[in-house]
């Protein structure tokens, strides 16, 4: 599973990936997680944050990262999305570019739970 942070050009994503990598080193060390940034079309960048070994471990990190006051303190609600995804639905989402049909199906399988 991977943690996906989608912003768009009002969101400095430097910034916002070294806010990840220091709440990732403080908090989930252990996970060995990686950051990656991918252009997902010319006015938004998802910040990609991986491998969780299984949904409940992502999803520990999503509710972690809604309730933390350093990572997206900087950021802009109606300038980004969250949320989880599995490898395997990602190469969809990313083929698909459409993030607000993904947050209804998250919305259904993830958080309804």
């Amino acid at each position: 599973h991977y943690y996906m942070f989608v912003s768009n050009r009002n969101i400095d994503i430097d910034k916002q990936k070294i806010l990840f990598s220091n709440y990732n080193s403080v908090f989930f060390g252990m996970l060995g997680l990686k950051i990656e940034s991918i252009l997902l079309d010319s006015g938004t960048t998802i910040l990609v944050v991986k491998d969780f070994p299984n949904k409940e471990k992502a999803m520990l990190y999503y509710d972690a990262i809604r309730q933390s006051n350093t990572v997206l303190v900087q950021a802009n609600p109606n300038d980004y999305k969250h949320f989880i995804i599995s490898s395997k639905n990602f190469p969809i989402f990313y083929t698909v570019k459409d993030t607000e049909q993904y947050l209804a199906f998250f919305q259904e399988k993830y958080i309804k739970r």
